[in-house]
């Protein structure tokens, strides 16, 4: 049976957008290191000041959304919708 994904616990509101811990995602995605996945994915890392490296909800669900096992895991995408904080 495969493992379940945790539900990131932590998420940065920030211009109307969400964005999730790198390292999280890292995890989430089954990656052996933050740098490996930095890497890969450069054009889609965040750096905002006095943050760790984020990445776009958005981002993370589409990169998800082209990983099948990591899908299984999870069985759903999660969408956070910001009206106003």
């Amino acid at each position: 049976m495969l493992d379940k994904i945790e539900l990131f616990k932590t998420r940065i509101f920030y211009e109307n957008k969400t964005y999730l811990p790198v390292s999280d995602a890292t995890k989430a995605l089954g990656y052996e290191s933050v740098e490996t996945f930095i890497e890969k994915y450069s054009e889609l890392i965040v750096s905002i000041e006095q943050m760790p490296k984020l990445i776009s909800e958005t981002d993370f669900n589409w990169l998800l959304s082209h990983d099948a096992v990591s899908l299984e895991k999870l069985k759903h995408l999660e969408i956070t919708k910001i009206d106003t904080l």
